[in-house]
């Protein structure tokens, strides 16, 4: 489990979009998902908005690998902390609204869309309470504490 932590946790440290600002000479750490399709342009910004998904659902297939199920869910909420929280950028982490809804797919689509209605409407805390809700009525408390773990770097940086 402890493996899964770790990947999980590094995996979301990596700063996708600001690597794209790189490559146009813009400073995009800790910069909004907003700035980062001014300073890049639809095209980039939408590449590094997938790439950002990716890497949640991507920590759920290593959390997998190294410790079956439960060891996905660790690692996709590990992967959002890394992605608010980096070791090496303190305070310039994203939200975790992208690596968040790839890890709700990546554990239940419908976990996911329930979570992106919230996210749309800029209220993290309904997005947490619908995917827990979901996750209630699909029948799987582990995904309801999911659903909430990975909704707390969101809640946290939207205050």
């Amino acid at each position: 489990m402890i493996p899964a932590l770790l990947y999980g946790y590094l995996l979301g440290t990596l700063p996708i979009a600001p690597l794209f600002g790189l490559l146009r000479r813009k400073n995009l750490f800790g910069k909004s998902d907003l700035e980062a399709l001014r300073a890049l342009g639809p095209l980039p910004a939408a590449m590094a908005g997938v790439l950002e998904l990716t890497k949640g659902l991507l920590a759920l297939v290593l959390g997998e690998a190294f410790a079956g199920a439960p060891g996905a869910l660790v690692a996709g909420a590990a992967a959002v902390f890394g992605h608010a929280y980096p070791f090496f950028a303190p305070g310039r982490g994203g939200s975790g609204h992208l690596p968040a809804l790839g890890a709700l797919f990546g554990a239940h689509p419908a976990l996911a869309l329930s979570a992106l209605v919230g996210f749309l409407l800029k209220r993290e805390a309904l997005a947490a309470l619908a995917a827990a809700a979901t996750g209630l009525l699909l029948g799987r408390a582990d995904l309801a504490l999911f659903a909430l773990a990975v909704h707390l770097p969101p809640l946290i940086k939207s205050r």
